[in-house]
């Protein structure tokens, strides 16, 4: 799919509806700004896709992400249906970066692949120490980690007697990998 872009959406309370109900809470109601930490979670809330004129839109609806747009959205042409993923993972993906930028950790409302939040506690890793002062590695959470049916069972480590693969098994071994353990 192609990303879109970050559009603004209706209140959280009027989620899912064409029209606001009126019962938004009051600004007064709402957080004070200058309380939030560097620690507030981003949030996304995938919403159900909807096709028109061709076209089927994937869209989140996103919080805690001050001064953002509140909805990701994809737009992907309908001949290619077949390829969209059934779980949350372009959500995780297109937040990221604003998540890491912001120091937010970031809880998709849904299911993400496991294997992916593995391989992304890498990636952050790798961003953080290229561009430090840009990016941080932040906690990434899901309502559910999906387990793929091929290829996420045993893995084989060559190892060589060498310190690069006694330091790799010993890492696996003490479970310090995170999820790529």
């Amino acid at each position: 799919g192609v990303p879109v872009g970050l559009e603004p959406a209706l209140p959280a309370c009027c989620a899912g509806t064409a029209t606001c109900r009126g019962s938004c809470p009051t600004p007064a109601d709402e957080p004070n700004p200058d309380q939030r930490t560097s620690l507030e979670t981003v949030h996304a809330y995938p919403l159900p896709p909807e096709e028109r004129d061709g076209w089927i839109r994937l869209a989140a609806r996103v919080e805690g992400l001050p001064g953002q747009p509140e909805t990701l959205r994809f737009d992907v042409e309908a001949r290619h249906r077949d390829m969209i993923s059934e779980v949350a993972d372009p959500f995780l993906l297109g937040l990221l970066f604003p998540a890491m930028e912001a120091n937010r950790p970031l809880h998709i409302h849904g299911d993400v692949s496991h294997v992916l939040l593995r391989n992304m506690e890498h990636f952050q890793a790798v961003w953080s120490s290229f561009v430090p002062d840009r990016y941080s590695p932040v906690e990434m959470l899901a309502d559910r980690e999906v387990h793929p049916e091929p290829g996420d069972g045993p893995a084989l480590l060559a190892f060589s007697g060498g310190l690069d693969s006694a330091y790799t098994a010993r890492r696996h071994a003490l479970g310090t990998l995170g999820r790529r353990t």
